[in-house]
């Protein structure tokens, strides 16, 4: 089994380099532009059926067992290759959860006494680093077939713009990976990996299916999900909205706007955890699965009616 470790400032580098060079130069076909900028809106309108995948918070395990996952035969790597396949991942690359709660408060309590790369920080660095760089490498290799959206963990400075805001749950995690980054990689690594975090699109448009890291906080119009990374309130709107913050006509107006010929389509979102595979929001019209304890994946053909009991997949 392939052990997760913490990539070489070499490797970091070139891969940042890398995939943000990619981002900037998405195909407009599916990536609008706004003078000359790179938008934040995805909008598909081939027959490609896609992989919609929750919240990864550091799980490199299920990530690998995913590209290895068989469908109708044929790995998800291999569909990708042949170019058959989509994959659309909901964001949140960073911070295990729950599941590594004593790890945590360990490094916690090395960072309190002053040590900011301690044992137990390096050890889930590893694992979210390893996961972020595959996800680069399978981003730069097939980029129009493989997106990365931004979630509210996708902020490294764990700063407080640009629609970001300081990140803890358990400790103070996201002080804590800022802090391990700077001293690990030093500062202009970490802020490169926050430019590529700020490249992130935001928003899925595709045949039946909207989606983003979470439920949307207002209708927005196509212009301004484009134009996302100039409004704040926007960004902050796609991927910090609590459950029950909002009504869900958001989430109504959105898919009568975009999908005026699916009536049966689902809005799709990760974010906050829920329990047994999924939750339904919004009417029925809302399709939240971010389960952390199960290693689960939407698979979906164009157009196709969402059936939880056929559509979601659990890798066992």
């Amino acid at each position: 089994m392939i052990k997760p470790i913490l990539p070489s400032k070499e490797e970091l580098s070139f891969l940042l380099h890398s995939v943000i060079d990619t981002l900037l130069n998405e195909d407009e076909a599916y990536r609008p532009r706004y003078k000359g900028d790179v938008g934040s809106l995805l909008e598909f309108k081939d027959s490609l059926p896609v992989i919609i995948i929750p919240d990864l918070h550091a799980r490199f395990y299920f990530l690998l067992s995913l590209l290895d996952y068989k469908i109708e035969g044929e790995t998800i790597r291999s569909l990708l290759e042949q170019e058959k396949i989509r994959l659309v991942f909901l964001g949140d690359g960073l911070h295990t959860e729950a599941m590594q709660k004593e790890r945590w408060i360990k490094a916690y309590e090395a960072f309190l006494r002053g040590s900011l790369t301690n044992p137990f920080i390096e050890e889930e660095m590893a694992e979210g680093l390893s996961l972020m760089t595959e996800v680069m490498r399978l981003k730069i290799t097939y980029p129009a077939l493989v997106h990365f959206l931004k979630g509210n963990h996708e902020n490294i400075l764990n700063e407080e713009s640009y629609g970001n805001r300081p990140f803890r749950k358990i400790v103070m995690e996201g002080e804590m990976v800022k802090a391990f980054m700077l001293s690990y990689y030093g500062k202009e690594l970490t802020e490169l990996y926050a430019s590529f975090e700020f490249l992130l699109p935001l928003f899925v448009i595709g045949e039946g299916f909207l989606m983003s890291h979470a439920e949307p906080a207002k209708a927005y119009s196509k212009k301004e999900l484009i134009e996302a990374k100039k409004h704040p309130s926007l960004i902050h709107g796609l991927t910090w909205t609590k459950n029950d913050e909002v009504s869900g006509q958001a989430v109504i107006k959105l898919l009568k706007k975009f999908q005026r010929a699916y009536p049966h389509a689902r809005y799709y979102v990760g974010h906050r955890p829920v329990e047994e595979r999924l939750a339904y929001r919004a009417g029925g019209k809302l399709v939240q699965i971010h389960d952390a304890n199960l290693n689960q994946f939407v698979y979906l053909k164009p157009g196709e009616l969402f059936d939880d009991k056929k559509n979601i997949l659990v890798i066992e």
